[in-house]
């Protein structure tokens, strides 16, 4: 990226940070929410730690979270609970998020109390219970990437954000001001299949000291860990931490320190789709710390391309034809991205190269090579190619071939036919290869 590009990027950043960041005219302030669980609005792997990586440019994601929250709010003595303010707090967060460029995104998270049992606290512990529907208060967001983890040892992004007062302050599921914040996100990915994100941030909001509540809310340093380890290719798990702290008392009053635990399972479906199941609880007695807390999350992503040339006209050989040496494919096997599935638009050309080992049964042994271009580390892209070789045989397997007659090996970027250093050239040298090791005489 040449020096009027990078100029070029953070000035847009910067613009686009002060736009979010810009508080309007604030209300009187007089409560603080006790919803501590926000989702992570993007393609994150995890429930609410955002990841570095933004969504490609008009990629976007839709969905919803539905959490459950046991006794966010109480009041007792000496941590003996005497009474409750929240006894009971389902959340609707429906959400969508669009990628500007394949750096930088927008977001917006409209949150919904479906059900709250309330019990006022100015009137506990005697005060009958209320069970009210409320808004709470929408959050508008950007990110921005600035270091991709598949390129660096570490992914960094920064995450502004504003919060409108749109909910509803006396039953503590709004803040009744406006309030923004900044995060900055670390994560890196370890052995392909784990993944490792940390959240810092700040929050500045109004100070307040909500109704008949010894606790005070002003500014704080949030922050949240996550790690995801990918069980299966349609499965990860999900375990993370969250909280935050005052900033002008770090650390000090338990009060208001809210701290959670949160862990759970990621169903990943065909095409985008995505199920999230999790529970966890509270560490501490913090300020919006539930005894339990259940989330439900749904969620559709539209799948992330790779950009490739446009394509050549309709060859007039046909799709797979038998050399000496090779079995040559004349379309290209096309693969989710990231991963070693086969994209359903290839299942043609695979079934092309079932006919012709079928056919021709002197061909006894065949090594299905994959290749990779030179983007990300050199264990990685051996890795994937590897992956990628193994389900090409295990498709050629379910449709009838011995898997005596196959064998996989992946080369990643060590044998490129092109250069890496064009999108042209390195869409080539992302290919499947067939090789013929053995022949018999017909």
């Amino acid at each position: 990226m040449g020096l009027f590009r990078k100029l070029q990027k953070l000035a847009y950043m910067a613009a686009v940070g002060a736009i979010l960041l810009t508080p309007g005219q604030a209300t009187a302030a007089a409560d603080a929410s006790a919803q501590n669980f926000l989702p992570a609005i993007d393609a994150s792997k995890y429930f609410s730690t955002y990841g570095s990586q933004t969504l490609q440019k008009k990629q976007f994601r839709v969905g919803g979270y539905f959490n459950y929250a046991y006794r966010p709010v109480e009041f007792g003595i000496n941590g003996a609970r005497r009474g409750a303010i929240i006894d009971h707090l389902l959340m609707l967060d429906a959400f969508a998020s669009y990628g500007i460029t394949d750096w930088a995104q927008i977001g917006v998270n409209v949150p919904v109390a479906i059900y709250e049992q309330f019990f006022n606290p100015a009137f506990a512990p005697n005060a009958p219970a209320q069970n009210v529907t409320r808004m709470g208060d929408v959050r508008i967001e950007g990110k921005f990437r600035l270091l991709n983890d598949f390129e660096h040892p570490v992914g960094l992004a920064l995450r502004p954000y504003i919060t409108v007062p749109t909910g509803d302050g006396d039953k503590l599921v709004g803040n009744d001001s406006f309030a923004g914040g900044m995060d900055v996100i670390f994560d890196a990915h370890f052995a392909e299949r784990v993944a490792l994100s940390l959240n810092m941030g700040i929050l500045i909001r109004e100070s307040v000291r909500p109704a008949a509540l010894n606790v005070e809310e002003d500014d704080k340093w949030t922050y949240g860990l996550g790690v995801n380890v990918k069980a299966t290719e349609w499965m990860d798990v999900i375990a993370e931490i969250y909280g935050a702290t005052l900033l002008g008392e770090l650390f000090q009053r338990e009060s208001e320190l809210p701290l959670e635990g949160l862990g759970g399972v990621r169903f990943k479906f065909a095409e985008g789709w995505q199920v999230d199941v999790g529970a966890g609880a509270g560490l501490t007695f913090g300020y919006g710390s539930p005894d339990f807390r259940g989330l439900l999350g749904v969620s559709y992503t539209k799948p992330r391309v790779v950009d490739l040339p446009p394509p050549p006209p309709p060859p007039p050989a046909p799709i797979v034809r038998v050399e000496e040496k090779k079995i040559v494919i004349t379309q290209k096997i096309h693969f989710e991205f990231d991963r070693a599935v086969i994209r359903p638009v290839s299942f043609h050309i695979l079934d092309a190269v079932v006919d012709v080992l079928k056919r021709h049964s002197e061909i006894q042994k065949v090594q299905v090579e994959g290749h990779t271009d030179s983007v990300g580390s050199d264990s990685y892209n051996q890795r994937l190619s590897e992956r990628r070789a193994k389900a090409v045989v295990a498709y050629l397997v379910r449709h009838g071939i011995s898997s005596s007659r196959l064998t996989a090996k992946g080369y990643g970027e060590a044998s490129p036919i092109d250069t890496n250093d064009t999108a042209l050239g390195r869409a080539r040298n992302r290919r499947t290869e067939f090789t013929i090791q053995q022949r018999s005489a017909r």
